[in-house]
């Protein structure tokens, strides 16, 4: 092939291009750091606890929505999936200021919050706001639970 007809591209913009298909073979870490591959410009960080790495596909349609109908899209939030026996080892990264967090099935001392406040309550804590829910999946399936969801979005997004 001749190298006119070559391109090289660096890993994060694989990774955004490629994000759901990509798999990182060298990445063999026994607890690695739980961070997104590549951060977004909206100051958006979403962290959910999931069975796996990733978001089941019904739960990742269901956030979608979620999004949509506060007018932001998947690829602006920086997800994070945390599973029950995993420990977070996220590290702020420089030079990435989250303006809000959700958190759908993770308590706030988890993500080491130095603070505890319930479920659909929109809390501040250095610039950043946070709204704490359940998980995902049993939002989806609770009316009432959508209803105070959304509630809260309103005022978060909207």
């Amino acid at each position: 092939m001749n190298e006119k007809n070559q391109i090289a591209l660096e890993k994060p913009i694989l990774v955004a291009l490629y994000k759901n298909v990509l798999i990182d073979l060298g990445s063999e870490k026994e607890n690695p750091e739980l961070e997104p591959a590549v951060y977004t410009q909206k100051g958006i960080r979403v962290i959910a606890l999931s069975e796996s790495k990733q978001l089941p596909e019904n739960q990742f349609n269901f956030l979608a929505s979620i999004l949509k109908a506060c007018k932001i899209e998947v690829q602006d939030i920086d997800l994070i999936c945390l599973t029950k026996d995993q420990p977070f080892t996220y590290n702020h990264p420089e030079g990435v200021a989250y303006k809000k967090t959700l958190l759908f099935g993770v308590l706030p001392e988890a993500i080491a919050l130095p603070m505890r406040f319930p479920h659909f309550q929109i809390q501040q804590f250095e610039k950043t706001f946070y709204l704490s829910a359940p998980d995902l999946s049993s939002i989806e399936q609770d009316k009432k639970l959508k209803v105070e969801l959304w509630q809260c979005l309103q005022k978060l997004f909207i």
